[in-house]
């Protein structure tokens, strides 16, 4: 597992939230890439769900 996975998952734990498969491909989906739209976003997360993924962009926002 990298750092940045390592990162993530901590700050996901302090803050009391799990690491779940969508938030983990939303996650990789927006690593070391360019600024998307969210329809970009949603087909670069593969198999999630449209819902999923706007959820998780806003739980990342939130965390900061």
């Amino acid at each position: 597992m990298s750092t940045a996975d390592d990162m993530f998952r901590g700050m996901l734990k302090r803050h009391g939230y799990s690491l779940t498969r969508a938030r983990q491909a939303v996650f990789r989906a927006l690593l070391d890439q360019p600024p998307a739209s969210m329809h970009a976003l949603v087909k670069r997360a593969g198999s999630i769900d449209r819902a999923s993924v706007y959820r998780s962009v806003a739980l990342f926002e939130q965390l900061g």
